[in-house]
């Protein structure tokens, strides 16, 4: 079973000035310190592909009771990820069935941080996850994931594949 995982960065978002010509980036402060997290949510879809048939499920998730924060440090670059949420899912079938769940969802991770623009790519134990800055101010900030995941059964006749967008929102402490 082949497994292939893509992280790409939500097309970087600009905002045009009034005379047209300029673009200001979303990144408008200093990116360390604490940032609590208000809000996350997700969507998606995956599609199954078989010699006989084509399935798909989409699906969207929402938190709740968001007790968890991310640090960033400079010199070195350093990232904490710390915490707790619940999560409301929603999958909703290609024949229409919706399935509803709650489950608990627990964060304790870090690694470094290197940022390039309006992209922050995370590394941890030589996994990379590149996250585009939708908006980063003294007091918010917006990050977004794209993901991409595709996994070919053995049989090398069905593929599975998911696409899902991430969007936290946070404060700084």
């Amino acid at each position: 079973m082949k497994k292939l995982l893509l992280v790409m960065a939500l097309s970087t978002l600009f905002t045009c000035s009034n005379d047209g010509d300029n673009f200001v980036s979303p990144v408008q402060a200093d990116l360390s310190g604490v940032w609590n997290a208000t809000a996350y949510e997700f969507e998606g879809r995956t599609t199954t592909i078989s010699p006989k048939d084509v399935s798909f499920y989409d699906f969207t998730g929402v938190g709740g009771k968001m007790e968890f924060n991310m640090v960033f440090t400079e010199n070195p670059n350093e990232y904490f990820l710390d915490g707790f949420y619940f999560l409301d899912h929603t999958i909703i079938t290609d024949e229409g069935d919706i399935y509803m769940f709650t489950d608990f969802n627990t964060f304790d991770d870090d690694g470094t941080w290197t940022i390039n623009g309006n992209n922050i790519t995370l590394i941890q134990e030589g996994t990379f996850t590149i996250v585009g800055i939708s908006n980063l101010t003294e007091t918010s900030l917006i990050l977004r994931i794209n993901t991409t995941e595709s996994e070919t059964l053995g049989d090398n006749a069905t593929t599975i594949s998911t696409n899902k967008q991430e969007t936290y929102k946070f404060e700084r402490n």
